[in-house]
């Protein structure tokens, strides 16, 4: 389900974050309850160090990702000093932090560009015509409202991917496969230079799957222009390559993977988690262990489940604490989609400083950790934080599982 965009922090009450550093920081020491405050130590750090503790712990997690990604062939450039204004294949732009270098385009440094938006007509997830549209009508208009003036151009052209030109319906990941081929890579790029004109940007809805820096590169020195690869809606492909990248991470590290497994249920006895059951598919499988890390996701990977009455976490059956106040069901009678983004969206499992979940205030089990979206505090979708609140609070759950054992 990834972009293969990496988020660390991008919007705070609707206000753009161009540093993140500087956005976590504060952001940590004015809610402790965030996951990011909550991973600088929660309330029971002063403002000042828990700000600093968060900041300090992202940078450690990103760090060895970026090492770790690194070595196993794969890359991303950025830093936390600065976000990055992505363009997406909705015609908009987000604020991101790190990218591959192929995907690497801030939108704020296009002034003076003419940007040629390439796409085919049988692959409908990303449509060239509309991006460009929207680049001038909505993208440009957008920045100056925030203070950023730039001039540039955008047209489209529909380019085949060679060999996928009589289907009538392809995936981006079958554009890479295609691209990972030398001839059909020579092909498309001959075909893209004839209908090039004086554009100084290309942006491409992939740029192969398996070789995407090589393809990348080659397609700069004959184009002889700036040329992006557009993040694609899942499933993505970067997000594929990224998938990939982590598992062949985990692999070498000894890690055993089963892959499309749910975690249904789970033993708690007193204070402790001795098993969790698996499902895939008829096939129930009991895994025992010494501590357990709850990485589920939310509602996308059905771990919280919207009831009647009530929204409960699938694997360990706890109820979700809702505002006592409110009917979360009335949430809907308003809108949908509010801009702030939807209450039940910060809903998730409560977790104290060492990620332990809670119910009540207590420590379900001393055993049992938590990290990623299934954690309460905090709207990935309008914060667009996903990956930093995923990567740093998998940190402290690791550092948990470590001191427990």
């Amino acid at each position: 389900m990834s972009s293969g965009l990496l988020d660390v922090l991008g919007y705070v009450d609707e206000e753009l974050i161009r540093n993140p550093e500087e956005g976590v920081r504060s952001l940590a020491e004015q809610n402790p309850d965030h996951p990011y405050g909550i991973t600088g130590g929660g309330r029971e750090e002063s403002a000042s160090e828990r700000g600093q503790v968060a900041v300090k712990r992202l940078r450690e997690a990103l760090d060895f990702f970026r090492a770790g990604v690194k070595a196993a062939g794969h890359e991303y450039k950025g830093s936390l000093d600065e976000n990055v204004l992505a363009i997406t294949p909705f015609g908009t732009y987000k604020p991101t932090c790190l990218l591959p270098p192929w995907m690497y385009s801030d939108i704020s440094r296009l002034d003076g560009s003419k940007i040629l938006f390439v796409g085919s007509k049988n692959n409908p997830r990303v449509n060239p015509v509309y991006i460009a549209k929207s680049f001038e009508g909505f993208i440009l208009p957008k920045l100056r409202e925030i203070g950023i003036e730039i001039e540039a151009e955008a047209e489209a052209e529909y380019v085949g991917a060679p060999g996928l030109e009589d289907r009538r319906y392809i995936l981006p990941i079958e554009v890479g496969y295609s691209l990972d081929v030398s001839e059909n890579l020579r092909e498309y790029t001959e075909n893209i230079s004839q209908k090039l004109g004086d554009s100084t940007h290309v942006f491409l809805p992939c740029l192969g799957y398996r070789k995407p820096r090589e393809n990348w590169e080659y397609m700069k020195e004959k184009l002889g222009v700036e040329v992006v690869e557009l993040p694609s809606l899942p499933p993505s492909t970067a997000g594929m390559r990224l998938a990939a990248c982590l598992e062949e991470m985990a692999s070498k590290e000894g890690v055993e993977l089963y892959k499309g497994y749910s975690a249904v249920s789970a033993e708690v006895e007193g204070s402790k988690c001795f098993s969790v059951e698996a499902a895939h598919r008829n096939e129930v499988s009991e895994v025992e262990a010494s501590a357990f890390v709850l990485a589920t996701g939310d509602y996308i990977s059905d771990d919280l489940l919207v009831e009647k009455d009530r929204i409960i976490e699938r694997a360990f059956g706890l109820t979700i604490e809702t505002p006592e106040d409110q009917d979360y069901l009335s949430w809907l009678d308003d809108t949908p989609f509010p801009v702030s983004g939807h209450p039940a969206s910060r809903l998730g499992v409560k977790v104290d400083r060492a990620m332990h979940p809670l119910v009540k205030g207590d420590v379900l089990a001393e055993n049992l950790f938590a990290c990623g979206s299934i954690i309460a505090g905090y709207d990935y979708n309008t914060e667009k934080c996903g990956f930093g609140v995923c990567i740093s609070t998998a940190l402290a759950a690791a550092e948990g599982v470590l001191d427990y054992l």
